[in-house]
């Protein structure tokens, strides 16, 4: 049939390409470099199909087109678009090559080619990314002598291939343990120190370990935040205690908290609960969840009374508005939304508003309508991640208890 080249990006080639007809696959020499990189990676299921791709392209070899020119993202591009990036060195060949069509489900991708002009071909339901894979941050190891020599003379080099606003944490190779973390800023690597969090309704939030700590520089520093993590990793305490403490400074002069009561996955209602808005709210898990980091119901109930805390439920929030505000926007429990629900969602944010997202939408869904590329917190990453006013962290530690944190192990065993 047609015999039209298209570009097969990374996230393409780790998915099923066998129904993908009609096209002469091209395939570039920065994708094999990185599938080749993905071989070894600590996360198994992606290194496993990194593996398949790289035989899928052994034995259909003769069927592909080897494009093994290296563009210069910064020469064809401009100086904006580091060379280092995989992603600006795919644009630069589709720019220079305009008979190619992209083939991804990278959404981030998609939106520069796009941007481009660049034709794209978009794979949806059935094919994941392995973008989805993000944490906000990456870890690599150095000893202490030989972060010094990175500090001192490749501090402005993007040599991990971090996005915007995405964190370097830096591990003993001997210990395992982090004892550095470094954000990168578009042009160099920031050392990022811990600072607490304070506020006379919460007292004191200090981080705990260099994950937190990157979570509350985030905070500090982004109009957009999210923190994704498992039960009692303190996502919602650092949201919170920054949003106290930003409320007692007078910098922001309300938390407005958008909530989707979706029951807990496998659980049984014990009835309707009688009232009006507020005491359904309250008697809902939000309510649970305020009341629990804010120390009693009395005191959600007192914010609630000087409008100093409004919670909305997800179900009213069409039309809602928060410009002029000057809120702080608390999204719950993230993972109970659609990728459609969190875009709307999203839209309400004001521009004299903060936007939060904290959630677990690895292990805490709620409904299966909201698994996989579906999901709203998923969505909002993918769309997100690398602008200058967006940041990210999956916290690491569950701190709430040893009881919480051997329960991981109950769906994790077979």
């Amino acid at each position: 049939m047609v015999d039209k080249y298209c570009l097969v990006d990374t996230n393409a080639f780790i998915s099923n390409l066998d129904n993908i007809k009609g096209f002469k696959k091209v395939v570039l020499g920065s994708v094999l470099r990185e599938l080749d990189k993905l071989k070894t990676s600590r996360n198994e299921e992606l290194a496993y199909r990194a593996r398949e791709a790289v035989r899928h392209i052994k034995e259909n070899q003769n069927d592909l087109y080897f494009d093994l020119v290296d563009y210069d993202a910064e020469q064809i591009l401009g100086e904006a678009f580091e060379n280092t990036y995989v992603d600006n060195r795919i644009i630069a060949c589709l720019v220079e090559n305009p008979n190619y069509t992209l083939l991804t489900n990278d959404i981030l991708l998609l939106l520069k080619a796009k941007a481009f002009g660049i034709e794209t071909i978009e794979l949806n339901e059935g094919f994941e990314s392995y973008e989805s894979d993000y944490k906000g941050f990456k870890e690599v190891e150095m000893t202490p002598k030989e972060f010094q020599d990175f500090h001192d003379t490749r501090i402005d080099k993007n040599e991990f291939d971090l996005l915007v606003n995405e964190y370097l944490i830096i591990k003993d190779p001997f210990t395992k343990e982090p004892y550095q973390a470094l954000k990168y800023n578009g042009e160099y690597y920031i050392s990022i120190k811990s600072k607490a969090l304070k506020s006379l309704r919460l007292g004191e939030f200090k981080a705990r370990d260099l994950y937190q700590a990157c979570a509350i520089d985030a905070v500090l520093t982004n109009q957009f935040v999210m923190f994704r993590g498992r039960a009692g990793v303190a996502k919602t305490q650092i949201a919170l205690a920054y949003a106290m403490q930003q409320l007692q400074a007078g910098k922001y002069s309300k938390i407005i908290v958008f909530s989707n009561a979706v029951p807990t996955y496998g659980a049984y209602y014990h009835g309707l609960v009688k009232g009006d808005l507020k005491t359904k709210l309250l008697d809902s898990s939000i309510g649970n969840i305020l009341a629990a980091k804010m120390g009693s119901y009395d005191q959600v109930t007192a914010m609630l009374l000087t409008e100093e805390l409004v919670i909305l439920p997800m179900s009213d929030i069409r039309g809602f508005d928060s410009t002029g505000m000057n809120a702080i926007i608390l999204i719950t429990e993230g993972q109970n939304t659609s990728r459609e629900l969190m875009k709307l969602a999203i839209q309400r944010t004001g521009i004299d508003c903060k936007l939060i997202i904290e959630g677990d939408n690895s292990t805490q869904l709620d409904d299966k309508a909201f698994e996989g590329v579906n999901n709203g917190m998923r969505a909002a990453s993918e769309v997100f991640r690398g602008l200058d006013y967006y940041g990210e962290v999956e916290l690491q530690t569950i701190y709430r208890s040893p009881i919480a944190e051997r329960a991981e192990l109950m769906t994790l065993r077979k």
